[in-house]
Parts: C-alpha cells; structure tokens; sequence
C-alpha cells in the first residue's frame, strides 16, 4: 500500500506503477481488483484555501466530508449537491472524503434542482503516462 503526501509522490507512484492501481480514500468501500496495489489518499487531506465570497474551496481528495461541511458552515455555508455520508452505514471505522463524494457523484434530493456533485468540480491529478 502506497500513501503519498503530494502530487508529486503520487506522480512518482503512477510512473513506476507495473501492476494495477486502486484509490483507497476514507476506507468506507474499497474495490480493489485482485493483485492491484493501493494508493491511499489518507496523506492527502486538507482544505489548501476556502474563499466563503465567491463561494469556492480547494481541498485535497484524501479530506473527510466531516471537515469540508464543518469549514462551510463556519461561514453559513454548505454543499448545493447535499451528499450523504454514508459512512456510518457502511464501514463505521471509515471516513467519507471529498474524493470519495466526487469519485462516486454522491449527491442528495437537492441534485434535481442544483445539479450533481460532479458539476461542482475542477481537477487537477496526475496521470501515468
């Protein structure tokens, strides 16, 4: 198991990479195929910057939905796409993150008026090539 801190880490990972990959965030639902090596996010975690005006958050993949909401509200402010965080459900030693929400376009009732949660995203990543 692999758990970069940076961008950079992961890039060196992906270009060294000879046998399958799988992203591991919270450890609420891992789906790793067999033999595929995993890349934890769990040193991936922060919010990098959070302008409450113009309504616009950077945050890491690897950061709990708990502490995006928790800094959101701060400011009387939350998630349009209302994700549910499932994971007290699903794995109560888990963690729901916001890599996790984007990656499986967690979005509540209010999707049908606002949009999905994957229609709130900008990326940046790295890939293997």
């Amino acid at each position: 198991m692999f758990f970069p801190s940076s961008e950079i880490e992961v890039a060196a990972i992906l270009s060294e990479a000879k046998e399958p990959l799988s992203v591991a965030g919270g450890n609420t639902r891992v789906l790793a195929p067999s033999g595929s090596k995993i890349i934890s996010t769990s040193k991936l975690s922060g919010v990098i910057d959070y302008e409450p005006g113009a309504l616009t958050m950077i945050a890491k993949a690897g950061t709990p939905l708990s502490e995006i909401q928790k800094t959101l509200t701060s400011e009387g402010q939350c998630l349009a796409f209302d994700p549910y965080n499932w994971s007290r459900f699903i794995n109560k030693k888990g963690s729901s993150t916001i890599g996790g929400v984007f990656a499986a376009n967690v979005s509540g009732s209010s999707r049908l008026r606002v949009g999905a949660a994957r229609d709130f995203l900008w990326v940046s990543g790295s890939l293997m090539d």
